[in-house]
């Protein structure tokens, strides 16, 4: 059976995004888009042109969260199966489900457009000796620097025949498949998974940065309260792939120990593009 006949959304998950980040975006919209510009063209009649030019910068601002908020809470189910690969990262092989690369892209942009801002604040202060838009253009500059370095990049989730590794915007998380005892769809502010295991479970998840922390590891408390429980929470709307399928995926490698040998070959890519998750 292909894909694209499956249903494979759990009933714990909404199939619409709510009305109320349908009516967020559309405050955005209006509040950050459209009166900005109509500011920006009464400024520019008035033949003020640096306060348009900064009217139109925070225009553009607004429209970069508007298409982050349409991409991450209204396309719930982006492409199906097709950003799923086979992987090999650092000898461990499996399949990747990476994070949306046009959220990740969109984010990018926008922390460089808050930089470029700034820098154009800190210019126009100059003369007064402020200093205060200059260290946020710092601030803000330092955002590259992190992605040249790789301690904020495209995530990922890599489901190998040894466990499952978590790969967030700016943390990194592993789980074997001997610890995990649960797997099931959680709602959130979207479509999420959460993979809990025993507490006694190997677990050392590595926060890769402190400034822009954009994800950590989840935090659930211990069966005994003296400490977190071992867990992965895989946030769907930053999915590249359907996070159905991908809850597909977990949950039947979870159950069927015998098939996990798969993940290291052709064969678990194909049974995720037929939805061949039956028995």
């Amino acid at each position: 059976m292909p894909y694209s006949d499956a249903d494979l959304w759990p009933d714990s998950w909404r199939r619409e995004a709510e009305p109320r980040f349908r009516l967020s975006l559309a405050v955005i919209a209006v509040l950050l888009v459209v009166a900005p510009l109509g500011v920006a063209a009464l400024l520019y009649s008035e033949q003020n042109d640096g306060g348009a030019r900064y009217a139109v910068a925070v225009a553009v601002l607004g429209a970069l969260i508007l298409w982050i908020g349409v991409e991450s809470r209204l396309r719930l189910r982006r492409n199906g199966t097709e950003p799923i690969t086979e992987a090999d990262i650092n000898g461990h092989r499996g399949l990747k489900i990476p994070y949306s690369r046009r959220i990740h892209i969109l984010i990018t942009v926008l922390m460089s457009a808050f930089a470029l801002i700034f820098v154009m604040a800190a210019v126009d202060s100059a003369d007064d000796g402020s200093y205060f838009w200059g260290a946020l253009a710092v601030l803000f500059g330092s955002f590259p620097i992190l992605l040249l370095r790789g301690k904020y990049a495209l995530g990922y989730v890599l489901v190998t025949s040894e466990g499952v590794l978590h790969r967030g915007w700016t943390f990194r998380s592993f789980l074997p498949w001997s610890g995990i005892d649960m797997i099931h769809p959680m709602q959130t502010d979207g479509p999420d998974i959460l993979i809990t295991a025993r507490d006694e479970t190997p677990w050392e998840p590595v926060q890769l940065t402190r400034l822009w922390r954009a994800d950590k590891p989840v935090e659930i408390p211990s069966d005994d309260g003296r400490g977190r429980k071992p867990a992965i929470h895989i946030p769907g709307k930053y999915l590249a792939a359907d996070p159905a399928i991908v809850l597909a995926v977990l949950v039947y490698y979870g159950k069927h120990p015998e098939a996990r040998t798969e993940l290291a070959s052709g064969a678990a890519l194909r049974r995720v593009q037929s939805a061949a998750f039956s028995g």
